[in-house]
């Protein structure tokens, strides 16, 4: 079978997406391809983005954990976009090689949704199945004690009527963005109406099934985006931006109303939130910030000693320098699809930073493989654009 090795490398990727196999998979396919780095033109401002926020996290961490590697995570994302570089820069006008790529990405993203649909209406293959290897935990509904009551909750998520959850072969159905992602911009780029409406309703289900919040908004977005018109792309992003500032900004009188998984997500937003607005610029340093959130909501339903939001974690950790450095390089990334393809850089740009605030997507080697995916099959359909300016 031709490109099998590239074809399974990408499976293999996307399948342990949240898991730790995920690192080293990555490792092993930059390495396949380290010759070809070599030989790739990296601009000079995309070294100096990717050298400074190295510099700033590592010194981040001495001055404030006392630790260089405090801020490993932040760096370990750096190096995953660096890395994406090189690899959409090893791909140049290799046409063959990137369809390859990315229809397995989407073909992957398609079946992952049908199973977790198959999980809602006929039952996991069997307990623990085969994906469970690749999962952080069971799939079973757990119970807790909360101030009004015993409430039940699956991996993070309310249940509704029903036993189970559409969770994919990931162990939080709000893992699945990238999957998302991939499958709405499957949608824009088909020209067949069958095969639209095919991949619209795989992931209408499976994003209903899924009874994941953070999904259902990633989706409505996706849709709102590909569908309305350009001229109204950037208006209907707005009202979403200002409704949902709004929205954090009413609930935090309401928080102990929802169950554990709001919660806990929220009490940890709005510490992490409140912990930013006394550091803004430089933050508190990650190892203090792990024993303020946990002494903050030590005694609580909400007891954690983690923020769950990926950018209010790095607003409070490393401060809104922090947060310029990691978006200031994930620009050099997404500006190769907006030198080609608007409505596909919105799409991206709005599904990472929502992902992004309700959890720290960021760290997933498979996030950046499905970046690549829509990268190269936007230069692929606009061949006449320059994907590397």
């Amino acid at each position: 079978m031709k490109f099998l090795q590239l074809k399974f490398y990408i499976i293999a990727q996307l399948l342990t997406a949240t898991s730790l196999f995920g690192i080293p998979l990555y490792a092993i396919g930059v390495l396949i391809r380290i010759k070809s780095f070599f030989r790739q033109k990296i601009y000079l401002h995309e070294l100096v983005w990717i050298y400074t926020a190295v510099f700033y996290f590592l010194c981040h961490g001495l001055i404030f954990s006392n630790s260089l590697i405090a801020n490993r995570t932040l760096i370990f994302i750096i190096l995953f976009i660096f890395l994406s570089i090189c690899i959409i820069n090893s791909f140049k006008k290799k046409k063959e090689i990137i369809l390859v790529f990315y229809k397995t990405v989407l073909i992957f993203s398609g079946l992952f949704c049908l199973y977790g649909i198959y999980e809602v209406t006929m039952g996991p293959l069997g307990f623990p199945d085969f994906f469970h290897i690749f999962r952080n935990n069971t799939t079973f509904v757990e119970s807790y004690d909360t101030p009004d009551g015993t409430r039940q909750f699956l991996r993070g998520g309310w249940t509704g009527t029903f036993q189970i959850r559409a969770n994919g072969f990931y162990s939080e159905p709000s893992h699945a963005a990238p999957i998302i992602l991939v499958l709405i911009a499957g949608i824009y780029f088909s020209k067949n109406s069958f095969n639209k409406l095919s991949i619209f309703l795989i992931v209408s289900l499976y994003v209903g099934y899924s009874l994941s919040r953070t999904n259902w908004l990633l989706t409505f977005v996706g849709f709102g985006i590909i569908f309305l018109p350009i001229i109204i792309q950037k208006l209907f992003l707005l009202i979403i931006f200002i409704s949902g500032i709004y929205g954090l900004y009413i609930m935090q009188n309401y928080v102990s109303d929802y169950d554990l998984s709001i919660l806990e997500r929220l009490s940890s937003t709005y510490s992490g939130l409140k912990i930013w607005s006394e550091h803004p610029f430089f933050g508190i340093g990650s190892v203090e910030l792990e024993a303020t959130i946990n002494e903050l909501t030590f005694g609580t339903d909400a007891h954690t000693t983690i923020i769950h939001s990926g950018i209010v974690n790095i607003m409070a950790s490393n401060g809104l320098i922090g947060l310029f450095l990691i978006y200031g390089n994930l620009r050099n990334l997404f500006k190769r699809l907006q030198n080609m393809d608007f409505t596909i850089f919105l799409l991206v740009l709005s599904i990472t930073m929502i992902a992004h605030f309700f959890y720290q997507i960021l760290i997933f080697p498979a996030y950046y493989t499905v970046i690549i995916a829509l990268i190269l099959k936007s230069a692929v359909i606009n061949e006449d654009k320059e994907i590397y300016k």
